[in-house]
């Protein structure tokens, strides 16, 4: 079975953002099963299918259907959509992965003073 550019897309997406299968599935309101089937390239998804996965995600829908190697990403400080390259992109995961690193650390000494006093 080929897998759809749509597939790979998906794979790329669920790999950058952590999100799991059926964290996906249920945002947009199908089995976890339809999506594992869209990863394997058993079935491909409808274009209503793919809309709803677009407003899901804040992608537009041509993320998931251009060969492009950009990741749109959108909702930064209230921006429209913007156009990264995958190298910024990554160093802007790898930020953001430490930051909320750093919101853990101070949630959990937060507890700890809560809990000695």
């Amino acid at each position: 079975m080929k897998t759809s550019n749509s597939a790979k897309k998906m794979k790329e997406f669920l790999a950058k953002t952590g999100m799991s299968q059926s964290k996906l599935a249920s945002m947009i309101g199908v089995p976890r099963s339809v999506i594992t089937n869209w990863l394997k390239g058993v079935r491909n998804p409808s274009l209503s299918s793919l809309e709803k996965i677009s407003s899901a995600t804040n992608l537009p829908i041509n993320f998931f259907t251009d060969k492009s190697n950009s990741i749109n990403i959108s909702g930064i400080k209230g921006k429209s959509i913007v156009n990264v390259n995958q190298k910024d992109y990554e160093q802007m995961q790898k930020e953001i992965e430490l930051l909320r690193r750093e919101l853990e650390i101070e949630r959990k000494e937060k507890e700890l003073l809560k809990k000695s006093k």
